[in-house]
């Protein structure tokens, strides 16, 4: 339609949906390439879950896939989709796993990696949707503020 607003404030789901359109050769209709932007998210949202879930329980990989397959059939997430065709705010699901693994990494080691993780992922839940990350940005420093608070032995 026009307008830059969204591509400005939320750039993936724009950019990712001209990244298959340029891979497809330009064959593939908008709609066409608006569905498989929403099919390549849940599968990645599926895998990454699976993955972060996974490295938090690695001797549990079955309910590791159990919760991979209710986050992503979930109506809480699901909706977005459905009933309101907020598409950025659904391309932002795919990266919160990755943001709780951090977070949760953070909390068992305060290594780099999870440092890493946890920043990518709210890097990439911004380039996805701003609301979004607003509250995972401010969940996340709740979750380190009561992290730092509680390594000194008295506040636990």
């Amino acid at each position: 339609n026009g307008a830059i607003h969204p591509y400005r404030t939320a750039p993936y789901y724009h950019s990712f949906g001209i990244g298959i359109d340029l891979l497809t050769g330009r064959m593939l209709t908008a709609l066409a390439v608006q569905h498989l932007v929403v099919i390549l998210t849940v599968m990645l949202a599926a895998v990454m879950s699976y993955v972060c879930f996974a490295l938090l329980s690695p001797g549990r990989r079955g309910l590791a896939w159990a919760l991979a397959l209710l986050y992503v059939s979930g109506p809480a997430v699901a909706m977005y989709i459905y009933a309101a065709e907020m598409y950025m705010t659904f391309t932002a699901f795919a990266w919160l796993p990755l943001l709780l693994y951090g977070n949760v990494r953070l909390i068992r080691h305060d290594d780099r990696a999870g440092w890493i993780c946890t920043v990518t992922a709210l890097a990439l839940i911004w380039h996805c949707h701003a609301p979004v990350a607003i509250g995972a940005s401010i969940l996340t420093a709740g979750i380190q503020l009561l992290r730092l608070l509680t390594r000194n032995s008295s506040y636990r």
